[in-house]
């Protein structure tokens, strides 16, 4: 399976949470760059219209050869979705998204709604930073190991979502929450080793976090 990384140009991440996917194809999206510099890592694609690129990424950006793709600034797609199409052309089935999330809401809620598209061209997807982690999951059963991330929450993007869950603090069978009462699905907690959620029915965000 091939498994890429993208940085985008929101929030930094630490070194510790990144060197656990530099066996992956690197992507990086235009301002993510800096951070990338910082820490001395070499991606193997940036793509951007170099809007947010300071001096010091360029020097670091010629001085290693990086490949370089730029696009007008004027155009109808976010880098990031243009990171994730060029993926998508080149068959990563595996991506993990960092810098998605940031100061700009309108960026995040963009960058969460394009889980739902790579979800649809089966391509195992997912947004992280060092508190979160987060999916976008229709009908199926999933696992999650318990790890630094205590809470599970499922937030609903249908009108009606049906769920069981097992080996969590608060477990539940044919459970149903919706857009209207979000509060339902959130904060609990993996309990086992092992938690599992089936949904039965609907479509949803799983946020893993800690605080």
């Amino acid at each position: 399976m091939k498994k890429a990384l993208l940085i985008s140009g929101g929030n930094r991440v630490s070194k510790k949470l990144l060197d656990k996917y530099l066996d992956r194809f690197i992507i990086v999206a235009d301002g993510g760059m800096k951070m990338l510099r910082d820490y001395n890592i070499l991606p193997n694609l940036i793509i951007g219209d170099m809007d947010s690129i300071d001096d010091k990424s360029l020097n670091f950006i010629e001085k290693n050869n990086i490949k370089r793709e730029i696009y007008p600034s004027h155009k109808n797609l976010t880098d990031t979705e243009i990171c994730l199409e060029r993926l998508v052309d080149l068959a990563y089935e595996d991506i993990v998204i960092t810098g998605a999330l940031g100061s700009r809401f309108d960026h995040e809620i963009a960058n969460t709604f394009l889980l739902i598209d790579l979800y649809k061209k089966n391509i195992i997807a997912k947004i992280v930073d060092d508190n979160n982690e987060i999916l976008y999951l229709e009908k199926g059963t999933y696992y999650f190991k318990k790890d630094d991330k205590k809470y599970i929450s499922l937030i609903s993007l249908s009108n009606q979502t049906v769920f069981t869950s097992e080996g969590l603090e608060y477990e539940v069978k044919n459970f149903t929450i919706s857009r209207n009462k979000p509060g339902l699905g959130v904060s609990n907690e993996i309990k086992n080793e092992i938690g599992k959620i089936i949904i039965e029915k609907g479509k949803v965000l799983l946020v893993k976090s800690k605080d």
